[in-house]
């Protein structure tokens, strides 16, 4: 592991009655907030009420913008700016999963400046300063509570872009299980799938490290064990409680600190195919995220056997049977054996299942796609790189089970 410095000032409430921290922790940061949250679960919940009756009772006054839905849209970061810069804002609150909470970012570094927000997702200009951001996650997945990124899709271009920056790290995640108890199993398992890629395309891109390998491999494990149980009990609040604290450790920095550059070249894909079409962000990964693997296996296969190792083993769970030594077949047996466990939880396994066409002509459009955000994050795949692991996301095994 590499000298590093690692700096993680957002504040972290977790547990049961965090919710009602929002109150103090806003009014300790200015008194007029701008509110973000997602469609009708939010106020249909009771959320909304419990959220605003917090703002009150500690005296700060809000302006609300609701309606941000999954795959955020640039306009609608437009509009939260404007907003924010007429009122004069002072904080942004994001209630919701990682579309609302990575709006919230966009919109409190777009406050500070008199340019066009999406200057910084093309990286024209750089992000010196955005006012705090207060995170309030009802979906376990992203991390975004915890993490200095955001992602955002620009209608015009259909371009889905992520970056990360320092000062979008939220100044307080407030993480209440309970929150997430009515999610629906699709989202539960979405949200799943994008944590454990997190992890893995941090695994499969960085520079081994025995203390951060093994953290990443456990976090995995938990994660499958927590999904295996919530959707046989919705409401565990034990699984619900791993699944919101394993996606915040995931992409905090702590699986990634003082291991050098590393890449996320599933994500890569799925934003890619997220700017073209309207489907959820874990959906595509949980295709994207094999068929890159099956990429690396071929050149690093060391890296993939070392976690197949560590998940898939006779003793933890009976999709793991490969015994050889070799590390290819090792390699190749774990991606099958997080295939299998992904189908059986019901997510799709080819583009074919999302009704995406993979013909040539269409491959050749989404590499062309893909090659924007390929140089921003620099990721140095070649159009044939990014045109296999595309293949590779075509031509999986059809899914055991569909979605309920």
């Amino acid at each position: 592991m590499e000298p590093f410095v690692f700096h993680h000032d957002c504040k972290t409430i977790f547990g049961r009655r965090a919710l009602a921290h929002l109150g103090s922790e806003c009014a300790a940061r200015g008194n007029k907030v701008l509110l973000l949250y997602g469609r009708r679960h939010c106020q249909d919940s009771g959320l909304y009420r419990r959220v605003t009756e917090t703002l009150t009772r500690a005296g700060v006054t809000w302006l609300a913008l609701g309606g941000i839905r999954p795959n955020p849209t640039l306009a609608k970061v437009r509009e939260g700016i404007n907003l924010a810069r007429k009122r004069k804002v002072q904080a942004v609150v994001a209630v919701g999963g990682g579309s609302v909470m990575d709006s919230a970012k966009a919109v409190a570094a777009g406050a500070c400046v008199d340019h066009d927000v999406w200057l910084f997702f093309r990286g024209k200009k750089s992000i010196r300063r955005a006012l705090p951001v207060l995170c309030v996650p009802t979906v376990a997945g992203s991390g975004s509570e915890c993490n200095h990124g955001m992602v955002l899709t620009n209608e015009a271009d259909r371009q889905k872009i992520g970056i990360g920056n320092r000062h979008l790290l939220p100044a307080v995640a407030l993480m209440d299980p309970e929150l997430t108890c009515s999610v629906s199993w699709s989202q539960t398992l979405y949200g799943a799938v994008d944590t454990i890629s997190h992890l893995l395309e941090i695994f499969g891109t960085a520079k081994p490290s025995p203390l951060q390998d093994r953290l990443a491999t456990a976090l995995v494990s938990s994660i499958m064990t927590s999904c295996e149980k919530l959707r046989m009990y919705p409401t565990d609040y034990p699984s619900r409680a791993e699944l919101l604290w394993a996606s915040a450790l995931a992409l905090n920095g702590l699986t990634s600190a003082g291991r050098g550059r590393v890449g996320m070249p599933a994500h890569l894909l799925a934003h890619t195919l997220g700017g073209r079409y309207d489907l959820a962000h874990g959906a595509l990964l949980s295709v994207t995220l094999p068929a890159w693997l099956r990429f690396i296996a071929e050149r690093n296969p060391q890296r993939i056997a070392a976690w197949a190792k560590a998940i898939f083993t006779d003793d933890s769970t009976r999709y793991y049977r490969h015994q050889q030594d070799d590390e290819r077949a090792r390699a190749a047996s774990g991606i099958q054996a997080l295939v299998a466990w992904l189908n059986r939880m019901g997510a799709p396994a080819s583009l074919g299942d999302l009704g995406i066409d993979a013909g040539p002509a269409q491959l050749a459009a989404l590499v062309d796609h893909a090659l924007p955000q390929a140089r921003l994050w620099r990721l140095h795949y070649s159009q044939a790189d990014l045109r296999q692991m595309l293949q590779n996301s075509g031509n999986a095994a059809k899914t055991a089970g569909a979605i309920n």
